[in-house]
């Protein structure tokens, strides 16, 4: 087996865990004041140079920090990274990635002589770091390259999930 990219490792290990060692209200508030240099640490540590696009979503009482990562090269590197805070509860800070997926049911709906929506956008699993423990909720939004549409149902989908457990 390869070892894991340098993204990977940026993304899966040295950021949930950088995330973690900060807690939310430091996080949130380097992404909320666009601070890169904040998350310099966890590019470093993967040996290269990143500027993340950063901002801040409110929903409801979640606050949802919001950090593009480098272009995927392979699954499961990731697209975006969420750190998510509430309101009410400081402690509260959950890590979610929308991974690259593999592309198994595009590649199903070739060999059975269909073909895949042209729309439907590279297909992706939502994640979750919770420690050493990696959560896959399932399908993640399709990513489509439009970063705004791309986000915003990111977005959507982390809160559900958010939601869903408390």
């Amino acid at each position: 087996m390869a070892e894991p990219s340098r993204r990977y490792l940026a993304e899966h290990i040295y950021l949930p865990r950088y995330v973690r060692e900060q807690g939310a209200t430091k996080v949130l508030d380097a992404i909320s004041n666009e601070d890169e240099v904040f998350f310099r640490p966890v590019w470093m540590q993967a040996g290269f140079r990143f500027t993340p696009q950063m901002f801040v979503v409110d929903n409801g009482d979640l606050h949802i920090g919001i950090l593009s990562l480098p272009m995927p090269q392979e699954s499961p590197e990731a697209y975006v990274f969420a750190a998510v805070g509430h309101a009410k509860q400081p402690q509260y800070l959950r890590c979610f990635l929308l991974e690259q997926g593999s592309g198994v049911a595009a590649e199903i709906m070739k060999m059975l002589g269909q073909a895949p929506p042209e729309d439907a956008g590279t297909p992706t699993v939502l994640g979750e770091w919770d420690g050493t423990t990696h959560r896959n909720h399932g399908a993640g939004p399709s990513f489509t390259g439009d970063f705004v549409a791309d986000v915003s149902a990111f977005v959507t989908a982390v809160a559900k999930v958010c939601n869903a457990r408390g």
